[in-house]
């Protein structure tokens, strides 16, 4: 899969342009300093699948008359410019299907999908209840597996998954009938859940802004390996943003991209650089 993005005039960015080839492997992942478009890009791409997002999601004045947004996706050109009428960009050219449903992205704080989602689990309790007390509940081995490699633990042994409604829900079973739904796990364990989630309803491409913020360390260095593997078992690609020095360094060259702003040309610039180079520029270490 390739992917092409070149923004111009949206919110504080002038310039920026991102071209990714996944065909050497399953994962990318773009850090760089707070400010410098990371959380654009990713809702760039989201646009692609919610042409609202950017309207939900900026303040009024983050287009302009000469705000625009071109993606190239393998052999297929979009181009989404300002539009006076509506005050926001539109593409005339409708999105394949093929791409607005294979693509999922979660956004960070406040605004990502999650919050949706516990509201949506919370209404369907006595449902996921009634489930419970009737045993009328599976297994879900392979997400098991997924969690217990990246925890390094055998917390999940007690997972079952409800089918409700044509959607699937995991809890922990507790003593007797209680049970635990994950709208109350850990921020990183909901993370893990809903890629195993959305690779299983067959998301071709996964995007997550701040994936790092919630696992520790260790568990973020689990989970770069078993993104590769996972990936690569299930045709599916990973655009990831982070921060973490634990998750760039396990990851390879070709895996790993520099954003850089320039404030006085509003020019951003993203590149693959080394680890090394990522370290001093992003933390300031030496040696």
């Amino acid at each position: 899969m390739k992917l092409n993005i070149k923004i111009t005039n949206v919110q504080q960015i002038a310039d920026l342009k991102f071209s990714v080839n996944f065909d050497h492997g399953p994962i990318v992942c773009v850090t760089g300093k707070n400010g410098t478009g990371k959380t654009t890009l990713v809702k760039a791409i989201r646009n692609l699948t919610n042409s609202d997002t950017f309207a939900k999601t900026s303040s009024e004045d983050v287009f302009k008359e000469s705000s625009s947004i071109e993606y190239e996706i393998n052999d297929l050109t979009l181009v989404y410019s300002y539009e006076k009428s509506i005050k926001t960009i539109n593409c005339r050219t409708p999105v394949p299907m093929e791409y607005r449903t294979k693509m999922y992205v979660e956004l960070p704080i406040p605004h990502g999908e999650r919050f949706t989602f516990f509201q949506r689990i919370s209404n369907l309790d006595a449902d996921i209840r009634t489930a419970i007390v009737l045993k009328k509940f599976t297994k879900p081995d392979a997400l098991i597996n997924f969690l217990h490699r990246i925890y390094d633990n055998k917390n999940f042994d007690n997972l079952v998954a409800v089918d409700i409604k044509g959607s699937t829900y995991y809890c922990r079973l507790m003593v007797g009938t209680r049970y635990l739904r994950e709208d109350y796990f850990s921020s990183g364990e909901y993370f893990l859940i809903n890629i195993y989630r959305r690779v299983s309803q067959g998301y071709r491409l996964i995007v997550i802004d701040e994936i790092d913020i919630s696992l520790d360390a260790a568990a973020q260095v689990r989970l770069i390996e078993s993104l590769r593997e996972f990936g690569a078992a299930n045709d599916v690609k990973f655009l990831l943003t982070t921060h973490s020095l634990a998750m760039m360094q396990t990851l390879k060259p070709p895996e790993i991209f520099h954003l850089e702003f320039e404030q006085s040309t509003g020019v951003a610039k993203i590149e693959n650089v080394p680890y090394n180079y990522i370290k001093s520029i992003l933390f300031g270490f030496k040696g």
